[in-house]
């Protein structure tokens, strides 16, 4: 069973990604990275919700969302988990 714990991160903008790397006896085992995207509708029925589907279904194939944070109306936080290799 997996743990769940609050980490302090440094500050980042739109556009930069950190990663975050879970070691059990020196040896990775777990992969985040969090990412930031800027909100800017394209149109007025282009909702939030439609750019955040967006953004989760252009990105990297190899994660899948662990957690999204809506904290600012035009800034969406995304944190990613590398998907296991060995789940097939």
């Amino acid at each position: 069973m997996h743990r769940e714990i609050k980490i302090l991160i440094p500050d980042q903008s739109p556009g930069e990604a950190q990663d975050i790397f879970v070691y059990r006896n020196k040896i990775p085992v777990m992969q985040y990275r969090i990412e930031i995207f800027r909100y800017q509708p394209l149109s007025p029925n282009f909702s939030r919700a439609d750019f955040v589907k967006e953004c989760i279904d252009q990105y990297d194939s190899k994660y899948e969302v662990a957690h999204i944070d809506l904290f600012k109306p035009h800034e969406i936080a995304v944190l990613f988990q590398r998907i296991n290799k060995d789940k097939g």
